[in-house]
């Protein structure tokens, strides 16, 4: 049951790094092309 929820805090927290990165990603490449 621990090794579980320690495994869905991480899958979370790696989703939640990936989606921050592409959002920064996103917002140079829409500040470069103004």
């Amino acid at each position: 049951m621990n090794k579980k929820l320690m495994m869905a805090m991480l899958a979370a927290g790696s989703v939640l790094t990936m989606t921050n990165a592409l959002a920064a990603a996103g917002t140079v490449n829409f500040n470069g092309n103004i």
